[in-house]
């Protein structure tokens, strides 16, 4: 029995002595966990267990692990939970490391709030090949030779006040690392081990993993009153952070939306907006300003002006009482986000205001319509005379010698789209530059010019195969039935964007005689 002990004793201290460090892999729907990364994790010597989304919220059960790794992650929302964030913030403040790899560290494709923006988080996704070392970190330093991570993506940070590039991807910062709290974090917006093989990662790309988990489980040792006062400051902070982006986020970034404050802003504020811009328009119309309108624009510019200085002293008022709030009162502090939209809404407007000031607006603008329509009608009939007088000196133009000149002139002529342009724009069909042609077709084709039909059939029947596109689409707007036999033929070609403008025509033609093609298509045709 003492022998069966021993061996018991010694092999169990072989075990631990074989993997010294533990690395937790969080472990959900989204993520990259290749065979290469686990056997990579084996030959170093670390154990890996795998963390479920359920898990990431228990810190005990984190706190077995000395490294978290975050892998994939992309259109993954809002990760990880709240209960998992403040959870994490205590892990990296007991003196632990996280490695947020691919989309984990932000809210590029995940609308997520960024764990920890003091060190960086992604923001864009962006397409590129290689990664270079920036800077002499021990991470730069690992990265020894250009790498390709593998994938489409590379995933662009935002770099917080406290963290430190260590590597870039066509110019863009990919890789971002800091200790905070007491604890070590690395932002990296690429993928780790991400091409699957049954064998271990090798080269550069082993080289950085094993830097970048050694240096996580790294950070200085302290003692358990530092610990504590460390974990305080992470939750307190967290809490804050938590509660500012909840009531004061404007922009692009985390969540779905606004904050509550600037949310329950824009609601009273485009009712306002857009009422003075349309109004705005309307003055524009006419050579002087409409004496009913420039009181109501004041009076609703005024009534913005008055929302957005009590926005401001909203948002100051409730960043003062964040900053000031405790982890109790912060946890006290309850947001109904649906609710309190409304309830500020109210406060930062009452309804009734603004109920009153947009009626208003809208009885005049009602009014207005009649004396608008007469002067859009006016004006058109003015600009239709300038182009009619226009129309022989760009038919002229349109013969030039000069590319540019044709060019310009042609697509003029399709622009004002007068009988009288349709000679030209037919001659055009002839012309040596491809550009002209194309936008004669197009001109011919919007003005619905049954006298270009016959030539439109020519090229649509011919080999050039963009000209048989657009003539193709022309036919179909222009909606002459001489168009439906040659339609019909061209269902059939093996262009398919040819294909799908002859079907698109046949459907504006409603050409009956092709329905028994049509049919065979859906019963017979996969894409």
């Amino acid at each position: 029995m003492k022998r069966i002990a021993i061996f018991l004793i010694v092999a169990s201290l072989i075990v631990s002595s074989a993997f010294a460090k533990k690395v937790g892999i969080y472990k959900g729907t989204r993520d990259l966990i290749t065979d290469s990364l686990l056997k990579t994790l084996e030959e170093e010597g670390w154990e890996h267990v795998f963390i479920s989304p359920k898990e990431m919220a228990d810190l005990e059960k984190l706190s077995e692990t000395d490294v978290l790794l975050f892998t994939g992650g992309w259109n993954d929302y809002f990760f990880p939970s709240y209960e998992a964030r403040r959870a994490l913030h205590k892990y990296i403040a007991g003196g632990k490391g996280i490695l947020s790899s691919g989309f984990r560290s932000g809210y590029s494709r995940t609308a997520s709030r960024p764990l920890f923006p003091q060190i960086g988080g992604t923001h864009n996704r962006g397409n590129g090949t290689f990664i270079v070392a920036e800077g002499d970190s021990v991470l730069a330093k690992a990265l020894t030779e250009p790498y390709s991570p593998g994938g489409w993506d590379h995933v662009v940070l935002f770099v917080g006040p406290e963290g430190k590039v260590f590597a870039t991807c066509a110019g863009d910062p990919v890789g971002a690392y800091g200790e905070v709290y007491g604890g070590r974090y690395i932002a990296y917006g690429a993928f780790v081990a991400y091409n699957e093989s049954a064998e271990a990662v090798t080269g550069v790309e082993r080289s950085f993993l094993m830097a970048a988990l050694d240096w996580l489980a790294s950070a200085p040792k302290r003692s358990e009153a530092e610990i504590a006062k460390a974990s305080a400051q992470a939750e307190l902070d967290f809490l804050r952070r938590e509660k500012t982006l909840d009531w004061t986020f404007f922009g692009r970034g985390p969540d779905t939306g606004s904050g509550i404050i600037p949310a329950a802003f824009q609601q009273n504020a485009i009712p306002l907006e857009s009422r003075i811009f349309r109004l705005d328009f309307i003055n524009s119309l006419f050579d002087k300003p409409i004496d009913k309108v420039v009181p109501v624009a004041r009076k609703l510019q005024s009534a913005l002006d008055a929302l957005t200085a009590q926005k401001s002293r909203m948002e100051a008022a409730t960043l003062t009482r964040i900053n000031k709030a405790s982890v109790a009162e912060l946890d006290e502090w309850k947001t109904d986000k649906n609710k309190q939209i409304e309830e500020t809404r109210e406060k930062l407007m009452p309804a009734g205001q603004l109920k009153e000031l947009v009626e208003e607006a809208d009885e005049l603008i009602a009014s207005l319509k009649p004396a608008i329509e007469k002067e859009k009608q006016s004006r058109l009939a003015k600009e239709q005379q300038k182009d009619a007088l226009a129309i022989s000196e760009l038919a002229k133009q349109a013969t030039s010698k000069d590319f540019e000149t044709r060019l310009n002139a042609v697509t003029e002529l399709a622009r004002i789209g007068q009988k009288q342009c349709e000679a030209p724009l037919i001659n055009a069909l002839k012309d040596v530059n491809e550009e002209v042609r194309v936008n004669a077709i197009l001109g011919l084709g919007w003005m619905q010019s049954k006298a270009a039909v016959p030539q439109l059939i020519d090229l649509a029947k011919g080999n050039d195969l963009r000209m048989k596109r657009r003539a193709t689409q022309a036919l179909g707007q222009i909606g002459d039935a001489r168009a439906v036999p040659v339609l019909r033929s061209l269902i059939k070609c093996d262009d398919i964007d040819t294909a799908d403008n002859a079907i698109f025509g046949l459907g504006w033609l409603k050409a009956k005689e092709a329905i028994p093609d049509l049919i065979n298509i859906l019963n017979t045709y996969s894409r």
